[in-house]
């Protein structure tokens, strides 16, 4: 049986469901209609149209598509990014940055992108979109937990709580996210669940649309519970809940901290329960202050209170229905010029009567009729075929004009041939179609820092046990942290916390623009055109250039490129890289063997001397003896001086000096 708290949740999951449904339903009526418009094959005509045409042409010639494809590029090129940066000066900026790498990372473990895609075409198209976060635990045989963020496939499943009033819905009180689940299913998945009515009767009969004879709704209820907590701001200037100060108050008291003020504050607990119309099959806690559901609109406005959305095509659909049925009518004109009717006598064609239906159809190279006597000389004739519909075409291309004014996409914006005969112009029309839009894109900007927002709130409850993470740069490089390592300070003596996750306050910020390849590659074509124009500037760039083309051992060419700069002064060594340069002490017994093996060189030099002096002094006997025998002055002089050159003694090579030894102690 049902106790009576769960009926008391219950009653009111049913009735705050029922709210959102009567306030968003027209909304979600008209959305899934632009939805069919733009994908279902017939869409794009009205059943009374279609049976108005019975038996004529009803043809689709879909203008509305590119445009909405335009706008999702131009989201998906231009992918915002969550940034997470630190609002005192009490926060580490290195925390900040590894709770970006870790918001990045957590993206890329769970498919973020094709969650945040799957919204914004959803809300470009009929103007909402969803994607969710949920916890769970890292892998079946780990006790630590991640967030991840999952998408949404049917956002008319999420209800929000309509009196929220951010566009966020971040303020709302509850939501849910509702299953119809197959009889056959529901009975399978939980046999002992109430399959009836909230009494508990178990007859099966409806419970205000929750209990069907094919099906059981069961939904997700997400509801803010307001609770009162006690926060205490410690002797150290940090500020925290005083149930976790409590257990560890006689340490605090021992390391000399102490409780200087406290006072008790509003917070709110998420909680979940998975129920249906007659009992809660399931629940818990989501470990945060924010409902974990982030919608995404597409353009909004509030009318007398009522919030209303819309996507790209809803205001473009009169005119590409009226596009559809001037060109269809302009191709049934046409087609039919060739079928123009033959003007004739029954006698002409009685006994061909056949022949004469299938003209139209048949290739029959002769066509046979008999002379009417009554007209002698007259013969069957083709009536003049009607004009061309000139007054169709024309309204079709007016209506193909209301769909770029409708969509604020024009032939620019598509890449198409347009009037604009200047570069300029031609960026200025697209740009004119990208601020008509924008609002797509701000406000999915608006939804990822919600989500970003979520997740600061949440990481520091989840990953709050020493372990490594993975953090992720702007450009995709991986590096790992290791957060929340209990370490001995040095300097105190106590335990403390390295990378501790939950220090500091946070906000987040998102950046829009184009991807990082994108800007990668733009990059390079800058740079290149820089130093085609200007080489010697190039040489100074010569590193961010290689950078920016993500070459195959790109890096192993920038430190190539760097250590070269660097040697030339002509830019400033990171301290990683003046430390790598920095030269080492040598080694005192490598600094012995070197003396010793310069030594030995400076001997085998002198000896080398020596023995061409001889040789020198010899010859210069000789040639003395020559001269004076042959009364030559000028080469007795020159003979006299090499002789006396060869017999000076050999210059000793300056000693290097020892290095210092350190003195030894007297024996005693």
């Amino acid at each position: 049986m049902v106790d009576d708290a769960d009926k008391k949740i219950i009653a009111e999951a049913v009735k705050r469901f029922k709210l959102a449904q009567d306030a968003d339903n027209d909304n979600r009526l008209k959305s899934i209609d632009d939805i069919k418009f733009v994908h279902d094959e017939n869409g794009q005509w009205t059943d009374e149209a279609r049976k108005a045409r019975k038996g004529r042409p009803c043809m689709t010639f879909d203008h509305t598509s590119a445009a909405l494809d335009q706008v999702v590029g131009d989201y998906l090129q231009s992918r915002p990014g969550i940034k997470v940066r630190g609002i005192d000066d009490a926060t580490d900026p290195q925390l900040a940055d590894i709770y970006t790498g870790l918001i990045r990372n957590i993206e890329s473990g769970s498919s973020a992108k094709s969650a945040y895609s799957t919204a914004f075409k959803m809300s470009a198209t009929g103007g909402y979109g969803v994607w969710r976060i949920v916890t769970d635990y890292e892998a079946n045989d780990s006790f630590d937990q991640c967030a991840m963020i999952k998408k949404v496939p049917n956002p008319f499943t999420v209800w929000f709580d309509p009196s929220a009033q951010e566009s966020t819905k971040w303020d709302g009180r509850f939501a849910f996210v509702e299953e119809m689940m197959p009889k056959a299913e529901f009975d399978a998945q939980y046999p002992k669940a109430v399959a009836g009515e909230i009494d508990g009767s178990g007859t099966g009969t409806q419970y205000e649309g929750w209990f069907l004879e094919d099906g059981v709704r069961v939904v997700e209820y997400f509801r803010k519970h307001e609770k009162k907590k006690t926060i205490v701001k410690l002797s150290t200037g940090e500020v925290l809940d005083k149930d976790e100060v409590v257990p560890a108050l006689d340490e605090l008291k021992q390391a000399g901290v102490t409780v200087v003020a406290e006072r008790e504050v509003d917070s709110h607990v998420v909680e979940w329960f998975k129920l249906t119309g007659a009992q809660i099959l399931d629940r818990g806690e989501f470990p945060g202050k924010y409902i974990p559901l982030i919608p995404c609109y597409g353009k909004t406005v509030n009318i007398e209170g009522k919030e209303k959305y819309r996507g790209l095509v809803r205001k473009a659909k009169d005119a590409q229905r009226s596009y559809n049925y001037h060109r269809s009518q302009t191709i049934e004109v046409v087609a039919l010029q060739p079928k123009a009717p033959f003007m004739g006598t029954p006698a002409m064609v009685k006994g061909h009567e056949a022949q004469w239906a299938n003209i139209n159809t048949s290739n029959a190279p002769i066509i046979l009729y008999n002379v009417d006597e009554l007209a002698p000389g007259a013969r069957p004739s083709r009536e003049q075929p009607p004009a061309f519909p000139a007054a169709l075409m024309q309204e079709a291309m007016t209506a193909l004009e209301d769909i770029k004014a409708a969509t604020g996409i024009h032939n620019a914006a598509l890449g198409e041939q347009g009037n604009e005969t200047s570069g300029r112009a031609i960026r200025e029309r697209k740009l004119e179609g990208d601020t008509a839009n924008f609002e797509f894109i701000d406000n999915a900007s608006e939804s990822l820092e919600l989500t970003g927002r979520i997740l600061v709130d949440i990481i520091p409850k989840i990953y709050d046990t020493e372990r490594v993470v993975r953090i992720i740069g702007e450009d995709g490089a991986e590096k790992f942290e290791r957060i929340n390592k209990s370490v001995m300070d040095q300097q105190t003596g106590k335990p403390v916390k390295l990378n501790d996750l939950s220090q500091g306050k946070y906000d987040v910020t998102v950046t829009t623009g184009p991807s990082y390849s994108t800007r990668r590659v733009e990059t390079a074509e800058q740079l290149t055109a820089v130093m085609q124009a200007n080489p010697q500037l190039g040489v100074m760039l010569s590193d961010l250039w290689v950078k920016s083309l993500d070459l195959v051992g790109g890096d192993e060419a920038i430190k190539r490129i760097r250590k070269m700069m660097i040697s030339q002064g002509m830019v400033e060594p990171t301290p990683e890289e003046a430390k790598a340069m920095k030269p080492q002490q040598p080694n005192p017994m490598q600094q012995m063997a070197q003396m010793l093996a310069l030594e030995k060189e400076g001997a085998t030099v002198d000896k080398m001397k020596a023995e061409a002096d001889v040789k020198s002094a010899e010859a210069a006997m000789k040639t003395l003896e020559y001269s004076i025998a042959t009364g030559n002055a000028e080469l007795q002089q020159m003979a006299l001086m090499q002789l006396v050159k060869s017999m000076q003694p050999p210059q000793m090579m300056p000693q290097q000096p020892m290095p210092m030894q350190p003195q030894q102690a007297p024996q005693i």
